[in-house]
């Protein structure tokens, strides 16, 4: 129904950065090996694979300071987390990062992105949205859904956004 078929090149709707659903890739050993690493470690994928847009050098490998490593450590091992943080310590974007991790390392998840206003949600969303299509493709999960407010994985796994009101979550089990 909203699964769109791959194309002749294993493309999401046509789309040269998103993989489709059911596409095909032989793996190497080493493949195998980082994608261990990255199943058991999100600090690990994200600091060996995870791009950012830098305002100064454009498109970077996101290279964890010691306390966003501790952020993710402390989300990945707690289900509630409060962090007392300075501005512009790059929350939004280790909190994006570590929601596509989860995603794509864990299977038939819901992760919900919320703002007080929806494009808001919708800018942090774009910022998962923009980490997935560079991720190199051996590591990119393929796509059943993919538009500007959610995607979802073949393994199951969703990642959406959604401004916060009473009822912007209502019925659903959000996982993250």
């Amino acid at each position: 129904m909203g699964y769109k078929p791959r194309d002749d090149n294993g493309f999401y709707n046509g789309n040269p950065l998103v993989k489709a659903a059911g596409a095909k890739h032989e793996f190497t050993l080493d493949e195998i090996q980082q994608l261990k690493n990255c199943i058991n470690d999100p600090a690990y994928f994200i600091n060996n694979f995870v791009k950012i847009t830098s305002i100064d050098k454009g498109v970077v490998l996101f290279k964890l300071h010691p306390y966003q490593k501790r952020i993710i450590d402390t989300i990945n091992q707690n289900r509630f987390t409060i962090c007392k943080l300075f501005r512009q310590a790059g929350k939004s974007t280790v909190v994006a990062a570590y929601c596509l991790w989860y995603a794509i390392f864990n299977s038939n998840k819901e992760v919900m992105i919320l703002a007080n206003k929806l494009n808001t949600a919708k800018e942090i969303f774009s910022r998962v949205a923009s980490m997935y299509e560079l991720l190199p493709d051996f590591i990119k999960p393929g796509v059943k859904e993919y538009n500007k407010t959610s995607m979802t994985f073949e393994n199951g796994s969703k990642v959406g956004c959604q401004a916060t009101s009473a009822s912007a979550i209502r019925g659903k089990s959000i996982n993250k």
